[in-house]
């Protein structure tokens, strides 16, 4: 086998990433309750999350002078990094409900169109 074939069979094994490894084996989440919140009450909760990503990537490695964050121009790059990692837990939890949420229509679904495909069977 040369390498290219090894790196498409690679490729082709690579199966779905969960959100969290946590909800993915039934366990609890150790941040129960933390991102029981609306988006806007988070760190930096007045950007939008295409807003924070650009934040991030243009101010999470810079070092601004101490006399631009003493006049609130500037913030020190761990505030954009820690409210990366805080909107994306956020936005991982959001996800789980909405996929159960999913679920739980498509089973009532489901369950209607049983019920209806029963009904007209009988008439």
């Amino acid at each position: 086998m040369i390498l290219s074939e090894k790196i498409i069979i690679d490729a082709n094994v690579v199966t779905k990433t969960p959100s969290s490894r946590w909800y993915e084996n039934d366990r609890e989440d150790f941040h129960k309750g933390v991102y029981d919140c609306e988006r806007h009450e988070l760190d930096l909760g007045d950007l939008t999350d295409d807003e924070l990503a650009n934040d991030v990537f243009l101010f999470g490695n810079s070092k601004p002078a101490i006399c631009e964050i003493l006049a609130g121009t500037a913030k020190m790059p761990i505030v954009y990094l820690t409210a990366a990692k805080e909107r994306i837990r956020w936005l991982s939890r959001q996800n789980n409900n909405l996929s159960e949420r999913v679920a739980e229509l498509e089973d009532k679904l489901a369950s209607l169109t049983s019920s209806t495909n029963t009904a007209e069977n009988k008439s």
